[in-house]
């Protein structure tokens, strides 16, 4: 999510909530995002979907099969069978707050370990 700081108009959905703002910080687990001036604070590892017109020139990091962070048993799944998917037509449903479920169509480009 590094590479999406400062870049106005980013959406970053939670299991919680959707917000639309400039990521201004990600570290120690955490992203910060500023919401029309409201600062908004929340774990990285409940990111369940980013969207900007940008996404598309962003690194992906590697897939590590030796590393076990703690999001390991939700993440690893979900990378592994989206690698399995590339160049694929998909539809992937995320929670955007709780009882709300979003649906995303499109065609998967390329599957990592999140955004560097």
């Amino acid at each position: 999510m590094q590479q999406l700081i400062n870049i106005p108009d980013t959406r970053v959905f939670t299991i919680s909530a959707e917000q639309v703002g400039i990521i201004t910080s990600v570290e120690n687990f955490l992203a910060t995002i500023n919401v029309g001036g409201i600062i908004r604070c929340f774990p990285i590892c409940n990111v369940t979907a980013v969207g900007n017109n940008v996404l598309g020139n962003t690194l992906l990091k590697p897939v590590r099969k030796d590393m076990k962070g703690e999001c390991s048993c939700c993440e690893d799944p979900a990378t592994n069978e989206l690698a399995t998917l590339v160049n694929k037509t998909v539809e992937i449903n995320y929670l955007t707050r709780p009882g709300s479920p979003s649906r995303l169509i499109g065609t998967v480009a390329k599957a990592g370990e999140g955004i560097d």
